[in-house]
C-alpha cells in the first residue's frame, strides 16, 4: 500500500499543474491504474475511464478538456509518468487507503456502459457511490475473504473490475492486484506457486467456460466471484469442485451499481446488497440504492419475480429485447432462453445485423466443428421452427461460433459482435 501511495501523491501534484479538467486514464496494471486514479481525483480532476485505449475510443472524448494519462498511443502525446521532482517529494505520503478516504465524496468519474444493447454510453458517477458499494462488499464478503490476495481477470476499467480490483481493496486496506491476467494465466501462476493463502478469484462466466474446456488441475481458492453475465448453475458447480470454494454470481450494472448476489450452485434467487431496496412492478425490477447517482427509485429493464418469503428475487431475462423481423415482433430474450435450454448449448447471443436479419452465436458444450457443427445447426433450426415464427430463425449463414470476448471486454456487446461477424 505504501508503494501505491507514493506515486498517487506524485500524480496529484503533477496533475494539479495541468489545465485540463478531465483526465483519461489507461493502464493494464491495476496498481498503476489505481495510483493514477487517486492522483487525478486528489488534483480535482474528473477521472475518465475508457474501456480500451485504441484510437477509436478518443472520439467520445473530443468534446472534453481531456489529458491522456498512461498507456495511450504515442501519437497522442500522453503523460506516461508523474514528474520526478513530485515523486521525490511524495516519499512520506500516507497510505493509499487513507488517501482514498480523504478524497471528496463529490469527486467525479466518467465510466462507460458495457454496450450490451448498443453503443457504450458515458456515465458520470460520484466517488461516494463507489465507496458506499465498497463498504457493502466488505460487509457481505469481508469475513469470507479474510487475508486472501485478490486475482483479477476482469478489466479494471469496467465497473466490476474497478470496484473489485481497485476501489474495494483500497477501501479495505488490502493490496490491489499487481497485474490483470486472463484466468488461465492466473490459475497457472497459482498452481506453480502453491505457497501462501488461497486467493479470491474475480472473473466472468466466459473465462470460466474457457478454463473448463481447457481442463487440468486448478488451484485451491478462498472465494470465486463472477459478474458481467449470469453464472449458469452447471458451470458454478464445476467451479466449486475445481477450486474447492463457493462460487458467487454478482448482479448489477454500470448505471445501478451492484444489486444482488447468490451462491449460483445452490440458489436461483438473488439476495440484495446491504442498503439496496427493490420491488417488482408489473414484472420489472425497480431499485433504490446508495450506489446510484439519484436518491429516487430507478427502473431497470430486467424482468424479475420475488421469492415466496420476500427476501430475494429471481431474474426472468430482459424486458427490452423485442425486435421486428419480417414484420413480426420477436422476443430475442425468449429465443435466447429456448436455445440455452438445449443440452448442447452452453451460451447463446442474438444480434440483428445491418441488413435487418437475425444472427445467432452459439457456444457448444462439448465444442464441435465441421460436419458436426452443420448437423447441430440443422437440428437447432428445426427445433426453433417448432417454437417460434419462421421469421425469427436465420438461415444457416446466420449462425456463428460464439468465442471468448477479446481482451478488454468483460462480455460481448451487440456492437462488438456485429464487427466480429462482419454484419
Amino acid at each position: 500500500m505504501a508503494d501505491l501511495a507514493v506515486p498517487a501523491t506524485a500524480w496529484a501534484a503533477t496533475l494539479r499543474r495541468r489545465t485540463q479538467t478531465h483526465v483519461a486514464i489507461s493502464s493494464p496494471q491495476p496498481a498503476t491504474f489505481a495510483a493514477m486514479l487517486l492522483g487525478a481525483l486528489a488534483a480535482g480532476k474528473v477521472a475518465v475511464l475508457p474501456t480500451h485505449n485504441r484510437l477509436a475510443f478518443l472520439a467520445p472524448l473530443a468534446g472534453l478538456s481531456c489529458l491522456l494519462v498512461g498507456d495511450w498511443p504515442a501519437a497522442r502525446l500522453p503523460l506516461r509518468r508523474p514528474d520526478q521532482a513530485d515523486l521525490q517529494r511524495a516519499a512520506t505520503a500516507p497510505s493509499a487507503a487513507v488517501a482514498l478516504r480523504r478524497q471528496s465524496p463529490a469527486a467525479r468519474l466518467v465510466l462507460f456502459t458495457s454496450g450490451s444493447t448498443g453503443k457504450p454510453q458515458a456515465l458520470r458517477k460520484c466517488l461516494r457511490t463507489l465507496l458506499a458499494e465498497a463498504a457493502a462488499l466488505e460487509a457481505c464478503f469481508g469475513a469470507r475473504l479474510g487475508d486472501a490476495p485478490l486475482r483479477l481477470s476482469a478489466p479494471h476499467q469496467h465497473i466490476y473490475g474497478l470496484l473489485y480490483g481497485v476501489i474495494w481493496p483500497l477501501w479495505a486496506g488490502r493490496p490491489a492486484p499487481a497485474w490483470r491476467q486472463r484466468l488461465h494465466g492466473v490459475c497457472a501462476t497459482l498452481c506453480r506457486q502453491r505457497q501462501g493463502p488461497p486467493a479470491c478469484l474475480f472473473t466472468t462466466p466466459g473465462y470460466l467456460r474457457a478454463l473448463q474446456r481447457a481442463g487440468g488441475p486448478q488451484p485451491a481458492a478462498r472465494l470465486l466471484m463472477s459478474a458481467g453475465a449470469p453464472l449458469p448453475t452447471a458451470l458454478a458447480r464445476w467451479a466449486e469442485r475445481a477450486f474447492g470454494c463457493v462460487a458467487l454470481d454478482l448482479f448489477g450494472s454500470t448505471e445501478t451499481g451492484g444489486i444482488g448476489y447468490r451462491e449460483a450452485a445452490r440458489h436461483r434467487h438473488l439476495l440484495p446488497f446491504p442498503g439496496v431496496r427493490w420491488r417488482c412492478v408489473e414484472g420489472r425490477l425497480r431499485v433504490r440504492s446508495p450506489f446510484t447517482q439519484t436518491d429516487g427509485e430507478q427502473a431497470t429493464q430486467d424482468r424479475a419475480c420475488p421469492t415466496a418469503d420476500g427476501r430475494g428475487f429471481g431474474l426472468l431475462g430482459r424486458a427490452d429485447r423485442i425486435v421486428q423481423l419480417g414484420d413480426k415482433p420477436v422476443n430475442l430474450a425468449a429465443l435466447q432462453r429456448h436455445l440455452e435450454q438445449e443440452p448442447a448449448v452452453a451460451a447463446a447471443a442474438l444480434v440483428v445485423g445491418g441488413d435487418g436479419g437475425l444472427h445467432i452465436g452459439l457456444e457448444l458444450d462439448p465444442p464441435i466443428t465441421g460436419t458436426g457443427w452443420a448437423a447441430q445447426i440443422a437440428r437447432l433450426r428445426a427445433r426453433l421452427l417448432q417454437l417460434v415464427d419462421r421469421a425469427a430463425v436465420p438461415a444457416t449463414a446466420g449462425w456463428h461460433l460464439l468465442e471468448a470476448p477479446p481482451p478488454g471486454l468483460i462480455k460481448w456487446s451487440e456492437q462488438a459482435l456485429r464487427r466480429h461477424w462482419g454484419i
